[in-house]
């Protein structure tokens, strides 16, 4: 980790100190790194309110039940409106949050909204 860089582990904030150090995790847990978190009102997309949700559900385990259906339903209604390759990743996305694999779908959110991004 680099100096001040924050993660969150099972819902927990970790703080680096001020110099780097090497984390080890050795079993499953729900990480993500504070670079990767988007704020409430960052959300202002429907693709940024996705990403908002699946980032939720990593960190609030014990709410990921009521969250999911919400992320399920947001999904079905953006693979309407996007086109290309970005359907295929809303899918893989999909996908993802049924084998409970959140930080996988994630990263496919991600990446639309950079190009969202990008597009202005």
């Amino acid at each position: 980790m680099k100096p001040d860089e924050e993660i969150i582990v099972n819902g927990c904030v970790i703080k680096n100190g001020g110099k780097s150090a090497i984390l080890s995790i050795e079993n499953y847990a729900d990480i993500l790194r504070g670079k990767d978190i988007l704020q409430q009102d960052e959300a202002n997309t429907p693709v940024k309110e996705v990403y908002y949700l699946i980032q939720s559900s990593i960190i609030y385990a014990d709410a990921r039940e009521k969250i999911v259906p919400h992320i399920q339903e947001r999904l079905a209604g953006l693979v309407q409106t996007v086109r290309g390759s970005h359907q295929g990743m809303i899918f893989e996305a999909a996908n993802n949050i049924s084998a409970m694999k959140y930080y996988k779908a994630l990263t496919c959110i991600r990446t639309i909204m950079r190009d969202e991004d990008r597009q202005g």
